[in-house]
């Protein structure tokens, strides 16, 4: 490893460290983008070597369970790096016990953090200033996650849905609402028909993949039949005293009520039968019975019986 600076008139090797929580299209001199963190820091403290640049890009500053602050550590364990760069101290973290004790690992290996907008020191007063300027830092996070939830039930209240499109959905190109995707929203539709029909998942989810060209899961699959989005809804998380709000969406229903309530109620139907009924895994199981204690034959191993009857099948 490169040996450490020691002569003043030496630059001190750096880490520009950048950090931004979620892009979600943001953009502006205001918003803390990779770019104009790592101007800031080449501007405002010049005398650096900045030997990387580590990024950590849609990343709450919340935890210090991070890809970026793990090469910071790599880095720093290695004795090739004097000093953190941030533009300032809100990208480093949003966690003042967190923050504190990352800056006490950096410092018991003589590793200094610099903020480009925060003037830090080893002066009572600087020490002040830093946890200070992290404490308004978390409030700060909180505060955003606070107006956030806000907008998303706003957002819900007024019928549009919030997050990735469903699958059977895209977004509209004039407007954020959901519209339905060309291929996989008929594929969607035809699932749930099957189901309400009385096809076998199985079945269902083989002819649906055929038919999206999407491979799904079985689980996510019956996840999808109970999802009101299809339905024409849109679900606010919150919890109300009788259960999630739904709310009539602005996006097209995938499905009409008379199918939806027929694979409603054979979902709560499945939800009493079996797993070994719906979905038989071995040749003889829901087929016949035994001839000594007339239960059905379920030919599970031998070390795992469910019952073994004076004939010796396992029922």
């Amino acid at each position: 490893s490169t040996p450490r600076a020691t002569r003043p008139d030496q630059p001190r090797r750096a880490i520009a460290y950048v950090r931004v929580s979620a892009l979600m299209g943001r953009s502006g001199d205001s918003f803390h983008s990779p770019g104009l963190q790592s101007s800031t820091i080449s501007t405002n403290l010049a005398g650096l070597h900045i030997v990387e640049t580590v990024p950590d890009i849609d990343v709450s500053g919340t935890t210090f369970n991070r890809e970026g602050i793990d090469r910071i550590r790599e880095l720093v364990e290695a004795g090739r790096v004097d000093v953190i760069a941030v533009s300032d101290l809100s990208r480093l973290g949003r966690n003042v016990l967190e923050s504190l004790q990352f800056i006490r690992y950096l410092k018991d290996r003589n590793v200094a953090i610099m903020s480009a907008a925060e003037r830090i020191d080893d002066t009572p007063e600087g020490q002040m200033l830093l946890v200070t300027m992290l404490n308004f830092a978390e409030y700060r996070a909180k505060d955003i996650g606070r107006r956030w939830k806000q907008i998303i039930e706003r957002r819900v209240r007024s019928g549009s849905h919030h997050g990735n499109p469903p699958v059977g959905y895209d977004r509209g190109q004039e407007t954020s609402d959901l519209v339905e995707h060309p291929v996989d929203g008929p594929a969607v539709s035809a699932a749930f028909r099957e189901y309400a029909d009385g096809g076998l998942v199985r079945d269902v989810r083989r002819t649906y993949m055929a038919r999206s060209g999407r491979n799904i899961s079985t689980s996510n699959l019956k996840r999808m039949f109970a999802n009101p989005i299809y339905r024409g809804y849109v679900r606010l998380r919150a919890f109300a005293p009788s259960g999630p709000l739904l709310v009539p969406g602005r996006h097209p229903a995938l499905v009409d009520e008379e199918t939806w309530g027929r694979v409603q109620a054979r979902i709560a139907a499945d939800r009493t039968t079996p797993s070994r009924t719906l979905s038989p895994a071995y040749s003889l199981t829901g087929l016949g019975r035994c001839g000594t204690c007339q239960g059905r034959p379920n030919m599970r191993r031998a070390y795992r019986p469910a019952h073994s009857c004076a004939a010796g099948v396992f029922c």
